[in-house]
């Protein structure tokens, strides 16, 4: 069982479905975090989130288990009915109904009694009539009933005064927000919206209004860093949006690697191969393997400089490296 192989299936398949890290959590009651820890490698599922986990992914437990290697996804077949097979000779194995023992006849049921008949309903048309209350009774002219009840409707009509309300403020109300009134707040709310702010409203709206605050804000540069935060809450074209907005300034070899569960092959595939980053170390190739093809692995591999690859670092490297290109590899190593 490869746990990095697991996580990078894992990856692959909720952005199949189009999930994104925050939206899988929610429907399996657990943190993005846990999500974002799963698809990097550094940890497993729990064995209980196992059948929900795959039911939503459409792919059997063995088959997440062993990376994918141990059978093909489902399509949008329930796991359930996914082993159900039914033969011709299993069905003559039934038992032909003539061979079924014959069943006693139930008794007849008694006759129930007769109800008695009801009572007919009193005449209550010689009530007398209710007495007329008394003028003492109505409250007082001075009463709070009566005092509102002659406040003129301009008076009710009249616009309270309303306070402005900031993006501090908004921030610091969130986590205690339902989702609709905050995404109405945040709809309305006038003023220059900063980039910091976006992460830790997140976790509290729902994809469309992170994606549309976070389209208004797209026309200056983008900082990778802050694309990163944003990664478990945004979809895949989104995402591939701003790292294509942003893969002309300040991308580096972590950031590829904190991105690379959440873009597309694509998109990866060509951030590393630009030629203007510098060579990746060993290190940043392992956390990479999971995610790229193989020819993109065996390009990032070839860009290591000779003697600079270190054998720890290939033993995690093995299990995506291609035979040739490993043999290739290990051969140079001096045996001790």
């Amino acid at each position: 069982m490869d746990v990095r192989k697991i996580g990078a299936l894992i990856s692959e398949l909720r952005r199949d479905k189009d999930y994104t890290q925050g939206e899988l959590a929610n429907l399996l009651n657990v943190s993005h975090q846990a999500v974002s820890k799963w698809e990097r490698g550094e940890s497993l599922p729990d064995i209980g989130l196992l059948p929900s986990l795959t039911s939503l992914l459409g792919i059997t437990i063995d088959a997440l288990l062993s990376g994918g290697d141990a059978g093909k996804r489902l399509d949008n077949q329930p796991p359930e009915l996914e082993d159900t097979a039914y033969s011709a000779d299993s069905l003559e194995d039934l038992p032909d109904s003539s061979d079924l023992p014959d069943l006693p006849d139930l008794p007849d049921l008694p006759d129930l009694p007769d109800l008695p008949d009801l009572p007919d309903s009193p005449d209550l048309s010689d009530l007398p009539d209710l007495p007329d209350l008394p003028d003492s009774d109505l409250p007082d002219s001075d009463s709070p009933i009566s005092l509102l009840q002659s406040a003129s409707a301009s008076d009710l009509d009249k616009p309270s005064q309303q306070q402005a309300i900031t993006w501090e403020q908004i921030l610091s109300l969130a986590p205690f927000l339902p989702k609709e009134t905050l995404e109405e707040i945040i709809e309305k709310l006038e003023g220059e919206m900063d980039w910091s702010y976006l992460p830790a409203l997140a976790p509290f709206i729902g994809r469309a209004a992170l994606e549309r605050l976070v389209g208004k804000m797209t026309e200056g540069a983008v900082d990778a860093r802050q694309i990163m935060a944003l990664a478990p809450f945004l979809g895949k074209e989104m995402l591939d949006q701003l790292v294509n907005h942003a893969a002309k300034g300040n991308i580096d070899w972590d950031i590829i690697q904190g991105l690379c569960p959440f873009i597309d092959r694509a998109t990866l595939s060509r951030l590393v191969q630009q030629e203007s980053i510098s060579n990746p170390d060993s290190r940043i190739i392992v956390g990479l393997a999971p995610f790229l093809d193989q020819s993109d692995l065996a390009f990032l591999v070839k860009r290591i400089q000779s003697g600079q690859l270190n054998p720890k670092h290939l033993s995690a490297l093995a299990p995506f490296l291609q035979k040739e290109l490993l043999h290739e590899l290990v051969l140079p190593f001096k045996i001790v």
